[in-house]
């Protein structure tokens, strides 16, 4: 039964701590339930116990109000999805309840949604996980300052300042110290400290080294109050003896969390425990964390503990490669916010409430981005079994489905609206936008099916654009170069009727021989077989395995003399000359021969039948036989391994070449004992077996009918010169701006891009004046393939790989550079970091950390140093993590010249993870390269953003023309490291007091800088300095400058600023009317123009006094307003 605390007892023991003296310790024991999602309960069942356990906890503080402080019940929630569920399911005066709680410091609550593994998120989609409490706080008056990483042994550089700029101060780490190989978890430098980001902001941490034997239910572990009573006295009593004291010098002692594994904790003991273990050297506390950190705060300022800014590698982090796909979407919808705010900034100068109505899916969205990253998406020996990681597969693609259709349904209304405000003309027109804070030129592809010839010219400077078709997921689109795109602007084009001028192709192809290869594979249950010798009777053929229980295919000298045969659907051309085949057979269980082969026969017949079930004679006397056989000598046979025959060239050439072959018959081999010793036996996986994989047939052809395609081709764009081979790898980029160098390399057997297959395809896709693609099509090691571009302009090769098949095995593409011992710069959560231990002038932990899965956000860097520095960045879009070279966990390699970027897999562990990649089957990862001379971390930035941000073109419609056909700028940078990183309406709305704009901008500069920002007059007005998560606070650095149209601000190294602008009013009217930034005779002109029925490239309207008629009194309106009158 649930009782009030012995309020006496209580009393009492506060006299008796009044007695303390100043060496009195104040022990805070801080309760909480450690949230494993679908690892203990599914998201449903979670949601039941954050309600029922908020409940009681609100309950039980009411109950001991008016105990002594000490002794008072408080809470801890690990995430703002306790809220997110409490306040979506209770009445709105529970809510209160809780908000009261919260505020008077009897219950804290984390910034991050949950317990997450951060390390291979986006840093904006980290900022947007906690932007939940930020609305909270904005409308409850609240602040929150605790964010938490729990469990996972690693830590990233850059978390603490995206945490500190989103108004966290603290942040407490407890590990498991279980399926990890991070080494000392109980030996850490440092037991509390101030984690900081790059730009020397950061948080008060408390991450202790593991007592207790390195167990994670004490002091260093994830519930360090997991038994209260005994902890109390470990870091007292005991501490001297045990070590305790040794690493913890301090008065003000913290043991947080109880809940361990546990899916719901309720209970009253804390209170207990502490009116039972305090006394006159130490107060025992009931803390709720918060309370904790402030009051080691004030007795120790962080300023006076030890900084540390390191990475400390990804460990569960790199789970989210079990499910690549889904975490890619996450990526891309994270991305494509970019464009999408941006548009709806301009969208909303249109239509103020733009934004209104897309609350709920917003907020989804920007919650679903924090959640996505939970820390149990390993699911390792989930309590919940099966059914938990089943329920977890779907979750996953749920919060991608929600992310994704947000980002692009903003996107779509956003750029509609624009479409629908920029003046048509004559011929169709579309319109470029370009996302990025700086001027660029790049491809732009709009949607397009209309067959008949085009050409493509700028409105602003009445030049024809290089332009072509393409096709893109199966969709016509007309591509074009669109130069000089203002940054977050748009530029207009029209599309005019005929061919126009003739461009050369954007590069030359050369190279290839007309060589394919094609994979056959079972694909029916009566297209394998097996003959078995009966000792009475005939042989009897079975189709689906052996036994039932045993859905396997066997060839035996043995007392079941067993024939296998196999009857592949053959599409090989007419006239083809085989190169080489060969069978690949997944193998079961067997008894291999020391000595002999056996031997692989052909049906020289022109279309195999189909084998039948029942009473049969030996399987080689089906068909007819070639005479050629083919030996295969197999000494071994390891149970679930491909196994390859020699090459049977002769058999496959035969039979393409018989009179009556037609792509599309059957093509049967049988398999005989041949010579192989007795009692021994061969298998491999039945068409029919569960999960197996059918046997297949690989023959690499010069296809007489082929385009001019080849084992391998190259493109040249006289900057870059890329060779491209059939299995989609790059063997050679040779670059001319730096001496026709060779960039690519053959390091471990890779080369670049190299998914470690062989075999294929490739021909050339697509070539215009704008771009040349050439396409390589390869079964090995996987179904996959690989784009490769060159454009007219820019340095950038465009890599765009799919995966088109599911796979469980660890893949990676290995990308190899001619470069000597380079230095390795990367993207890390909000940081750019180098890749060496610290004593290695790098930015890795010594110790205490994991090494080789490294994050990969949107690029990294590989530079060979010297007197003349030269290197590659390399853009990711859609993978997460890279090992360096032959790094282990336990060694940094910093110098072998190759990244080996994770496709997908159980790399955390060895086969530890949620199998089958959630059971997706077609993965899209995209790279860019770009050689250069030496690193710019901007630059590098800059280059990645511009690959993952492609220019967003519309038709124009023109329904209600208000917007300008000139060439449009709404944001400009004045400082090439500093970018703006979201430009986006703020979540309070655009018209509300504390709405408006919401901009963030970073310094990836390795230097401090102060940017002037410069906004289109419609945006401009006050700027205030606000948390990342939108919420005014003055104190997270200097104030803006104001500027007549923008501000200016102040940033440190790698600083990442968030702002909140309040667009002035638009003034009663506009006498800008062509729109050229000032007021004067030329807009008088350019109105009389317009009236007398000229054109109207701005869409005014020229009823500039809206009487109704566009007529003189407007001109005699806009005269007076130009020279200092009143708007009419």
């Amino acid at each position: 039964m649930r009782t009030r605390p012995h309020v006496a007892a209580a009393f009492a023991l506060l006299a008796l701590s009044g007695l303390a003296h100043a060496q009195q310790k104040r022990v805070y024991i801080c309760p909480d339930d450690h949230t494993d999602y679908f690892w203990t309960a599914s998201d449903e069942a979670y949601r039941g116990a954050f309600i029922r356990m908020i409940d009681y906890y609100l309950d039980q503080a009411d109950l001991t109000q008016n105990n002594p402080p000490d002794f008072r019940q408080r809470w801890h929630c690990d995430g703002s999805q306790w809220l997110w569920e409490y306040e979506r399911n209770k009445t709105a005066s529970d809510y209160q309840r809780l908000i009261s709680r919260i505020r008077d410091g009897t219950i804290s609550v984390a910034l991050n949604p949950l317990v997450i593994n951060n390390g291979g998120s986006p840093a904006e989609a980290v900022i947007r996980g906690m932007y939940y409490p930020g609305r909270i706080e904005r409308r409850e008056g609240l602040r929150f300052s605790l964010a938490m990483y729990q469990e996972n042994s690693t830590f990233p550089l850059g978390l603490p300042a995206l945490w500190a700029g989103s108004g966290a101060r603290y942040s407490w780490k407890g590990v498991c110290d279980c399926d990890t190989r991070v080494p000392d978890a109980t030996n850490r430098p440092h037991e509390v400290y101030r984690a900081q980001g790059p730009d020397g902001s950061g948080v008060l941490m408390k991450w202790q080294s593991l007592f207790a034997g390195g167990a994670n239910q004490s002091i260093g572990g994830y519930a360090e109050a997991y038994d209260p009573a005994a902890v109390v006295d470990q870091v007292t009593t005991n501490a001297p003896f045990n070590g305790f004291a040794a690493k913890w010098p301090f008065q003000v002692i913290g043991a947080v969390g109880r809940g361990w594994d546990g899916f719901e904790y309720e209970s009253n003991e804390f209170v207990t425990i502490a009116q039972q273990k305090s006394n006159a050297s130490r107060r025992v506390i009931v803390g709720s964390v918060t309370d904790f950190f402030e009051d080691f705060a004030a007795q120790y300022p962080p300023a006076t503990l030890p900084a540390v800014s390191l990475s400390f590698g990804n460990e569960w982090d790199a789970y989210a490669c079990t499910m690549a796909e889904q975490t890619a979407r996450i990526r891309r919808a994270t991305e494509l916010l970019r464009p999408a705010e941006a548009l709806s900034v301009l969208a909303s100068t249109i239509d103020p409430a733009f934004m209104d109505g897309r609350e709920t899916a917003r907020d989804l969205a920007f919650q679903d981005l924090g959640l996505f990253f939970e820390h149990d998406m390993g699911m390792v020996g989930p309590p919940a079994g099966q059914d938990g990681i089943n329920r977890r597969i779907v979750w996953q693609h749920q919060v991608a489905d929600a992310a994704e259709q947000y980002a692009t349904t903003l996107l779509n209304d956003a750029a509609s609206l624009v479409a629908a405000h920029i003046p048509a003309g004559p011929a169709p027109r579309a319109y470029v936008f370009n996302p990025l804070s700086w001027e660029r030129s790049d491809a732009a592809d709009l949607a397009w099916s209309d067959p008949a010839p085009v050409h493509v010219v700028d409105l602003a400077t009445g030049q024809e654009a290089p332009s072509q078709r393409v096709t893109i997921n199966g969709q016509p689109f007309l591509r074009f170069w669109a130069a000089s795109l203002p940054s977050v602007g748009y530029r207009v084009y029209e599309i005019q009727p005929g061919a126009g001028q003739a461009f050369a192709d954007a590069a030359s192809v050369s190279g290839g021989q007309a060589v394919t290869t094609a994979t056959f594979t079972i694909d029916a249950d009566n297209r394998d077989a097996l003959s078995n010798h009966a000792l009475a009777g005939p042989d009897e053929t079975r189709v689906s395995g052996y036994a039932p229980d045993d859905r396997s295919l066997y060839w035996s000298n043995d007392g079941d003399t067993q024939t296998a045969a196999l009857e592949f659907a053959c599409t090989l051309p007419r006239g083809a000359t085989i190169r080489e085949a060969h069978l690949e057979l997944h193998a079961v269980p067997a008894v291999p021969s020391p000595s002999g082969a056996s031997e692989i026969h052909l049906y020289d017949v022109d279309d195999a039948a189909a084998f039948v079930n029942g009473p049969s004679g030996d399987l080689l006397t089906w068909h007819p036989t070639f005479a050629t056989t083919i030996a295969w000598p197999q000494t071994g046979w390891s149970a679930g391994t491909i196994q390859a025959s020699p090459d049977i060239t002769a058999l496959v050439q035969h039979y393409v070449n018989r009179p009556g072959y037609q792509p599309g018959n059957h093509i049967g081999l049988c398999i005989t004992e041949g010579s192989i010793a007795p009692n021994t036996y061969y298998g491999f996986d039945d068409f029919s077996k569960p999960g197996g994989s059918p046997a297949r047939l690989v023959v690499t052809y010069d296809d007489p009918n082929g385009n001019p395609s080849g084992s391998s081709l190259i493109i040249n764009n006289q900057r870059d010169r890329v060779e491209l081979d059939a299995s989609g790898k790059i063997t050679s980029w040779v670059n001319a701006a730096l001496g026709n160098r060779e960039m690519a390399a053959t390091v471990n057997g890779r080369a670049i891009n190299d998914l470690g297959g062989s075999g294929g395809s490739v021909q050339v896709e697509n070539a215009g004046p704008v771009s040349v693609t050439l396409l390589a099509t390869s079964s090995s090691p996987v179904a996959h393939n690989t784009r490769v571009t060159l454009y007219r302009q820019g340095d950038r090769v465009d890599i765009a790989n799919q995966i088109t098949q599911g796979f469980d095995s660890n893949l990676e593409w290995a990308e190899s550079f001619a470069l000597a011992s380079p230095t390795l710069r990367h993207e890390e959560l909000g940081a750019i970091i180098t890749a060496a231990l610290a004593s290695q002038g790098g930015d890795y932990s010594n110790t205490n950390a994991r090494y080789d899965l490294l994050t990969l956000n949107h690029f990294a860097d590989l530079t060979q140093a010297g007197p003349t520095p030269v290197g590659v960045t390399l853009s990711s879009w859609d993978c997460d993590f890279m090992t360096r070279g032959n790094s282990t966990p336990y060694v940094l390699d910093t110098t072998t010249p190759q990244l080996r970027v994770i496709a997908g897999g159980k790399v955390v562990s060895p086969g530890i993870g949620i199998p089958n990649q959630l059971g997706d089957t077609l993965f899209t990862q995209r790279f860019a390269l770009r050689a250069r001379g030496a690193q710019n971390d901007a630059s590098s930035m800059r280059f990645a953003l511009e690959h993952q941000n492609p220019p967003i073109t519309r038709l124009v419609t023109g329904a209600s023309p208000t917007l300008a056909t000139s060439p449009t700028s709404l944001l400009s940078v004045d400082q090439p490291g500093v970018i703006a990183w979201a430009f986006k309406v703020a979540d309070d709305g655009w018209n509300s007091p504390d709405g408006g704009i919401a901009l963030r901008l970073w310094n990836v500069g390795d230097a401090a800088s102060t940017a002037a920002i410069t906004l289109a007059p419609a945006l401009a007005g006050p700027a205030i300095v606000s948390t990342h998560i939108e919420t005014p606070d003055p104190t997270l650095g200097p104030a803006p400058t104001p500027l007549p149209q923008g501000f200016a601000a102040a940033f440190a190294r790698q600083q990442l600023r968030t702002f909140r602008v309040t667009p002035a009013a638009p003034p009663a009217c506009d006498p800008d009317v062509n729109q050229d930034g000032v007021a004067d005779q030329g807009d008088v002109d350019y109105l009389i123009n317009v009236i007398a029925g000229g054109e109207n490239p701005s869409g005014i309207d020229p009823d500039f006094n809206q009487d109704g008629v566009a007529d003189q009194g407007d001109v005699d309106a806009i005269i007076n307003v130009v020279a200092g009158g009143q708007c009419p």
